[in-house]
């Protein structure tokens, strides 16, 4: 017959046995169905985004400084598309008399004084969306000429459409919409009314008009 010490320390294995048993049982069985499942970890809050401004119609006036120094007409309205923003579109008006240097370096009538009502269209090219850039541009001019010579009384007149390559630059010089463009053209006569008569004197039509210009403006 056994000790009751041996009995003992056997049953203790055997309860020991058992309660290993169920633990390793537990932990390899799959977890119960009414176990509640492990949250989701949750996304980070992102800001919300900030929508673009609406695109606008930019508008621009300008007037050549120099012209209205020698007391003659230049003013140009100037607009810019939202869906073309590097489109420059203009409409302008000039007038007055054609300075002296203008007939000594371009003008093959001599003795001759030139006045000038003209109305201009104008399309631009910009090399940028925004800001100071460069551009190129295409125009129409068309004058109507007074032609006078000091020693006669009287005038002659015509009128003249000129085609105007132009090339330039817009520059602004501080974060206003305040801007300096100085820029040059070059018209080719594309017709003309005839020649003007004075007594016995002809003035030819100018076949080339040459501008170099500085304007100045603001755009909205």
């Amino acid at each position: 017959m056994p000790r009751p010490t041996a009995l003992c320390r056997r049953r203790s294995l055997a309860v020991i046995g058992a309660i290993t048993t169920a633990i390793a049982s537990t932990l390899s069985s799959p977890a119960r169905a009414d176990m509640p499942a492990k949250p989701p970890a949750a996304e980070p809050v992102r800001p919300p985004e900030v929508a673009p401004s609406p695109a606008r119609w930019r508008v621009s006036t300008e007037t050549d400084v120099v012209r209205l120094a020698l007391g003659s007409l230049s003013l140009h309205v100037m607009f810019r598309p939202p869906a073309a923003p590097r489109l420059r579109l203009s409409i302008g008006r000039v007038g007055g008399a054609l300075p002296s240097v203008f007939h000594r370096l371009f003008d093959a009538n001599k003795g001759w004084e030139a006045r000038e009502q003209g109305a201009v269209l104008q399309g631009f090219y910009h090399l940028r969306n925004e800001g100071s850039t460069l551009f190129v541009g295409l125009g129409a001019r068309f004058e109507a000429w007074e032609w006078r010579r000091p020693e006669l009384a009287g005038k002659a007149t015509g009128q003249q459409l000129f085609v105007m390559p132009s090339v330039g630059f817009r520059w602004f010089p501080t974060q206003s919409g305040f801007f300096v463009t100085p820029w040059v053209g070059f018209g080719v006569s594309a017709w003309n009314s005839g020649a003007g008569k004075l007594g016995e004197h002809t003035y030819e039509p100018l076949r080339f008009f040459p501008i170099a210009a500085v304007h100045v403006g603001y755009e909205l």
